[in-house]
């Protein structure tokens, strides 16, 4: 997706009766708001920055409370803003191991193509609830609760080789309005021991507010393993609007080994991000672009991957209108790195 956005927070239409400013209450203990609120915290250090004067004292302590009463409506406990990021193996049922077998045993489908619905169903049937439900959580803080119900999954084809089916798992909206924006996953489905293995594409935080697409890149012929690179494309949250913007693409290897299948190389091939500033009136903007090439031995086994970067950040003032850039930095490099047939995994050389 190769949207910009802005990121920010999740708005809410709800407002609680602001007549509790006026009223002089007792301040519960800290520890309790600590311990029971996500947005305890917060709030607190917000009262403590507020003048100790009695008057305004009792209204920080009732400002304190009104947000706390938005913390509890607004931000459940597992309320998301993208898709997991889990690792997890699911045998599939016989519904769906038979649909399988039966699919991919004829010619081989198109890549980049939606699986037949009903293969669909199967292999999302086999996926714990907890991840399948997160769509539905996803779309709500995108657009409320006509989001939620207008959320869909999809799987499509990204690469299939022999028992190994790469496959693209897709969380998206039916709204128009929202159609061009969705979060997806990596899956590798093996057919020779009919199972599902969802793959991480990045720490799964709770600062992560990024959305993810997949393509697929090419095969990799690696020692004691057989490579698979993929385009990550990480884009900015569309539940949020605010001052900055962040889009970024990377090259990520998994390298399918007798031992499992481990993530071993990310590196960022593309990043934009810009930011902006009132006082003073400024714009940030940050350009990297880097080519990665690998390396191969006399049997073509590759043996280790660079890449050459260069980054750019550039100031943007505005005066009466205009704006006015200047280079606050340009920097360039070449990240080298080396395979390791033991780890499996591509070593930075420092």
């Amino acid at each position: 997706m190769d949207q910009k956005l802005r990121l920010g927070r999740v708005q809410t239409r709800w407002r609680p009766d602001i007549s509790i400013l006026n009223r002089q209450i007792s301040p519960p203990p800290v520890v309790f708001f600590r311990d029971i609120f996500p947005c305890a915290r917060e709030a607190h250090q917000l009262s403590n920055r507020i003048s100790q004067s009695t008057w305004v004292q009792s209204r920080a302590v009732a400002l304190l409370i009104f947000l706390l009463t938005c913390c509890i409506w607004t931000h459940p406990a597992e309320a998301r803003l993208n898709l997991p990021q889990v690792h997890q193996v699911v045998q599939l049922g016989d519904d769906a191991k038979a649909a399988a077998k039966d699919y991919f045993s004829r010619q081989l489908p198109q890549e980049r193509a939606e699986l037949p619905a009903t293969l669909q169903a199967s292999l999302l049937g086999s996926l714990s609830e907890n991840f399948t439900s997160a769509c539905g959580t996803l779309l709500e803080a995108w657009a409320g609760e006509r989001g939620q119900s207008s959320s869909f999954w999809r799987v499509r084809l990204l690469n299939h080789q022999g028992d190994r089916v790469w496959l693209a798992l897709r969380c998206g909206s039916r709204l128009q309005d929202m159609a061009r924006y969705y979060d997806e996953r990596l899956a590798l489905l093996h057919l020779n021991t009919s199972s599902l293995e969802l793959l991480p594409l990045g720490p799964d935080t709770e600062d992560d507010e990024g959305v993810y697409s997949l393509q697929f890149s090419k095969r990799l012929a690696l020692k004691n393993a057989e490579g698979f690179s993929f385009h990550v494309g990480i884009s900015n949250n569309p539940c949020c609007d605010g001052p900055e913007s962040r889009s970024q693409e990377r090259l990520i290897v998994f390298a399918d080994t007798p031992h499992g299948t481990f993530e071993s190389l990310s590196v960022i091939t593309a990043r934009d991000d810009s930011s902006h500033s009132d006082d003073p009136e400024i714009d940030i903007e940050t350009t990297y672009r880097a080519r990665v090439n690998f390396e191969h031995d006399s049997n073509s086994f590759i043996t280790a991957a660079s890449a050459a970067f260069r980054e750019t950040v550039k100031d943007i003032t505005w005066e009466s209108g205009k704006a006015r850039a200047h280079t606050a930095s340009d920097r360039s490099g070449t990240l080298r790195f080396r395979w390791n047939a033991t780890t499996f995994r591509f070593i930075k050389i420092q």
